[in-house]
């Protein structure tokens, strides 16, 4: 059995993540995995979501997100939503009959629940608000 960071869904999105960052037109780097990643690192900064992982700190990787006084439930929510959607879709691979991936939403209002915190926690530019959307 593998070993991961937190789970098989954040470890593949991370590592992908990184595979991908340097090709920016890429399919793999404007996937949904990696998009998380990227919203991610524009809420918190690529140094505290990626650190953690190389240093194999997954109290760190919590710690982390919740710098803006997000609630805890909220964010191992967002870990729990994201394994689940990535669940769906490796299933939806083997599969012929392809399932509508319910957790997809959820995993982006969770992101929407994150950055929120940081807006009621901290100054955020008009920049920063576009990129979040486009994201």
């Amino acid at each position: 059995m593998k070993d991961y960071f937190i789970n098989e869904a954040l470890d593949k999105a991370i590592n992908d993540y990184l595979l991908s960052k340097n090709d920016v037109d890429g399919i793999i780097y404007n996937s949904f995995l990696v998009v998380f990643i990227r919203t991610l690192c524009l809420i918190y900064g690529e140094l505290d979501i990626i650190n953690p992982y190389h240093t194999n700190n997954s109290d760190m990787f919590k710690y982390n997100l919740k710098r803006y006084n997000c609630p805890e439930n909220i964010i191992d929510d967002l870990i729990l939503l994201l394994d689940m959607y990535y669940k769906v879709e490796l299933k939806n691979e083997n599969s012929l009959e392809k399932k509508e991936n319910i957790y997809f939403i959820d995993v982006q209002k969770r992101l929407i629940d994150l950055f929120v915190c940081k807006i009621e926690n901290y100054e955020v530019g008009d920049i920063e608000y576009k990129k979040f959307f486009d994201l």
